[in-house]
């Protein structure tokens, strides 16, 4: 005689998240407010990162194929920090040269 036929466990659906297109502004250190939009135009890639409260805007052209928004953002990321970095090595150069010249008493009048 058969027996009753036996139920399968119910496979759970994994979540999946969505990829944020809102983030954090490192312009103005503001929270949730740098927006990224990335529209193709003839072939290629165009994303446009812009921030509501403190108005900041840029545009990256060229953008891979497979690159999304956080890639964009992580990407501005990088070249605000490498701007800082060129700025702060200005900066301690012409501190190093006003040393110098502190130090060295020149000529006298």
């Amino acid at each position: 005689m058969g027996g009753r036929k036996k139920t399968g466990k119910k496979e759970k659906k994994l979540r999946t998240y969505a990829i944020p297109k809102v983030f954090d502004c490192e312009n103005c250190s503001s929270d949730q407010t740098l927006h990224i939009n990335i529209s193709k135009k003839q072939n290629t890639k165009v994303a446009k990162i812009y921030c509501i409260k403190c108005k900041y805007s840029t545009k990256y052209e060229k953008i891979g194929a497979l690159d999304s928004a956080i890639d964009i953002y992580n990407k501005w990321c990088e070249d605000i920090q490498n701007n800082n970095d060129k700025n702060s090595d200005e900066n301690d150069n012409i501190d190093d040269v006003l040393d110098d010249e502190e130090n060295d008493p020149g000529e006298t009048l």
